[in-house]
This record gives structure tokens, sequence and C-alpha cells, in this order.
């Protein structure tokens, strides 16, 4: 089994601190990652880092909808024929 060791750093001047942890990895997915490392030129690191960056983002969405759903109305206000007409026509159902 494979680590990758991450630790808290200090914050440059205006960015978020970053945090550094240790995970493990399996001897398959390490290699994986170490064959797209090698062919696509990139850092497994870095595609670690993006892919968690990523993931965060849809998380956050997921809960901002989800905080929005539940305490504020607005949100849940069905459409009227004529908007539910113009709706699907832009959608294309």
């Amino acid at each position: 089994m494979r680590r990758i060791v991450a630790k808290a750093s200090k914050p440059d001047c205006g960015s978020d601190p970053k945090k550094r942890q240790i995970i493990d990895l399996d001897a398959h997915t390490f290699k994986i990652l170490s064959i797209a490392d090698a062919s696509k030129e990139i850092n497994i690191k870095a595609l670690i880092e993006k892919s968690l960056r990523k993931k965060t983002k849809d998380l956050e969405d997921a809960n901002l909808y989800t905080y929005l759903a539940k305490n504020d109305p607005d949100g849940q206000v069905y459409l009227n024929s004529k908007e539910q007409i113009a709706f699907e026509k832009e959608m294309g159902l």
C-alpha cells in the first residue's frame, strides 16, 4: 500500500490555508495513477487535488441547493402552463 502525505501549510498572502492529509492507496490504484501520470504528463498529486476540488464544488452546490429548497419556499414555485410550455420548448422536451 502506498501513502500520499499531506500536511497543513501556512497561507500565502490572501489565500486560504492549505491542509495536508495522509491517504492510503492500494497498489492497483497507485499503479493506474502512475500510468496516467506518465502518459498525460500530469502529476499524481495534482490529479488528486484537481479531482477533490471538483468533488468539493459539486458537494457545495448540492448542499446549497438542499438548504435553499428547505428554507427558501420561493425556489419551489410551480410554473404556470405558459411558462411550462416555454421551458419544455427551450429544453427540447
